[in-house]
């Protein structure tokens, strides 16, 4: 049995990805075994998220908590994850809640997947950030809050998993080009 317990009352943002395209595996656990291909394409999806609304709200990216929860993919008979993102502070700041409010989740995508008035996109498609970072950096997704996270992120990762957000039909490919 496992228990997810807050000692603290706050707001939380979940979020997951509706149609997983064949061929794609998103699965938690495979063969008794953590697959950390997963793990890794929904925390840099997470903290892709968690950047652009940051920086869309003018916020620290630490008032922003990440994490995953394991969910139940009825439709691929398999373990997926739900990202969340919740507020740092107790009784929450209402960031979170910010997301689920109008049209603002789209607003946050599109700030990561087209060039907009936020500077997600920017910072990503820069052409410094291109020629040096192959995975993350302190430039995308890295900060001295997830350290711990740092080996499984990747805004490549992050980008394919907001597009199949956005866009069912997306498909992920090695032939796609950044």
């Amino acid at each position: 049995s496992v228990a997810l317990v807050s000692t603290k009352m706050t707001d939380v943002f979940l979020a997951e990805i509706d149609n997983i395209p064949a061929g794609i595996n998103l699965a938690l656990v495979e063969n008794d075994e953590p697959n950390i291909y997963a793990k890794s394409a929904y925390y840099s999806l997470a903290f892709m998220l968690r950047n652009a609304t940051a920086k869309y709200l003018d916020i620290d990216e630490k008032e922003i908590i990440v994490g995953l929860k394991p969910v139940w993919n009825h439709k691929k008979n398999y373990t997926t994850a739900q990202i969340f993102l919740s507020d740092a502070l107790e009784n929450g700041a209402g960031y979170s809640r910010w997301l689920t409010q109008d049209n603002h989740l789209q607003i946050i995508l599109d700030s990561i997947l087209t060039d907009g008035k936020n500077d997600a996109y920017k910072r990503i498609f820069s052409k410094e950030h291109e020629e040096n970072c192959d995975s993350a950096c302190y430039l995308c997704l890295q900060d001295y809050a997830n350290l711990h996270y740092h080996g499984l992120l990747n805004w490549r990762l992050g980008l394919d998993m907001a597009k199949m957000m956005v866009n069912k039909d997306f498909t992920p490919s090695l032939e796609i080009s950044y």
